[in-house]
Parts: structure tokens; sequence; C-alpha cells
């Protein structure tokens, strides 16, 4: 049985190589989606980081399709209220 928080991160520009890094080297969290409106770059972020996680464009089709227990949000602080409720409607941690 796998005890390890599943993780998201919505948002792949600068400040998510920080939050990819204490995800991955958490021995309490797998990180199994990325997410980012450019999805070039979010793609770019997994095969910079060597990781298996899902991606997508959208973050309201990431909260949908995956099971997750936390999300990180890294994207400009202006958009973090709709994204923030769009989770915790969905039980996920924020």
């Amino acid at each position: 049985m796998n005890d390890k928080l599943r993780v998201a991160l919505i948002g792949c520009g600068v400040i998510s190589d920080n939050h990819i890094r204490a995800i991955v080297n958490s021995n309490k969290a797998n990180l199994v989606a990325l997410c980012d409106v450019n999805i070039e770059r979010a793609t770019a972020k997994k095969e910079q980081h060597r990781l298996s996680s899902s991606v997508y464009s959208s973050y309201l089709d990431m909260l949908e399709s995956e099971e997750l227990d936390v999300v990180h949000i890294a994207t400009p602080h202006y958009l973090h209220t709709e994204m923030v409720l769009a989770a915790l409607k969905r039980n996920i941690n924020v």
C-alpha cells in the first residue's frame, strides 16, 4: 500500500522548480500531475525533472481526472482564489 500523498502542481513557471524539488525530495509525497495553461511549459518541466507525472493545460480537467490529496498553486496571486475554491470543493488540500 502506498501511503504517500498524491500531489499536483498548478503553474509551471520559475517558482515551480522549488515546489517540484520539495515534492520529489519528500518521502511522503508523489507528484502525480503538472498543470500550466502553456502545455509545452508543463511538459518541459516534466522532462527537466524526469517525472512520470500527467500533464494538463486545464486545472479543472486535472482536478476532475486525478485522485489528489494536495494541490500546490504556483500561479500569479490574482488567480489563486478560483483555483483554491475549485480544489477545496473537491476536498483536496491546498
